[in-house]
């Protein structure tokens, strides 16, 4: 598949994305957050990022209104309802679940910058063979 085609099918492929959403109004954030860590607020931030790194400022509520196809304060007295205790404990639950893969991520990132202001050389994906170019023991100690 050529670029253009690849291109107009991920456009396609979203656009289908924003009108399901538009049309499945049961469909709650909440819900989406706790299945799939994203909602229609996250798209909206996405596609106001994606415009501001083409050179197009759009407001975060222009593109609420984008993703929702009307406000978002109408989308809400329309079809948000309460969340259940359930709803927001697994909400809860995810998002400290989400705070412990970013820490595990930052740990990792500082891993790596440690190594490579030490000279070291990864090869292969970050943990897998580590070649040390020096004193393989002491960088070792600091390591474990």
């Amino acid at each position: 598949m050529d670029e253009q085609t690849r291109i107009e099918v991920e456009a396609a492929a979203f656009r289908r994305l924003v009108e399901h959403f538009r049309t499945h109004t049961e469909v709650q954030n909440i819900d989406l957050m706790n299945l799939a860590n994203f909602c229609r607020n996250c798209l909206s931030k996405w596609y106001r990022a994606a415009a501001d790194d083409r050179g197009h400022e759009l407001s975060y509520e222009q593109c609420r209104e984008i993703i929702y196809g009307m406000s978002y304060s109408e989308w809400k007295d329309l079809f948000q309802l309460e969340a259940t205790a359930e709803q927001k404990a697994l909400y809860k639950a995810r998002q400290e679940q989400s705070q412990h893969h970013w820490l595990a991520e930052r740990t990792r990132d500082s891993v790596l910058s440690w190594f490579l202001s030490h000279e070291i050389t990864l090869r292969g994906r970050l943990g897998a063979t580590v070649v040390a170019l020096g004193n393989r023991q002491q960088r070792r100690k600091h390591f474990r």
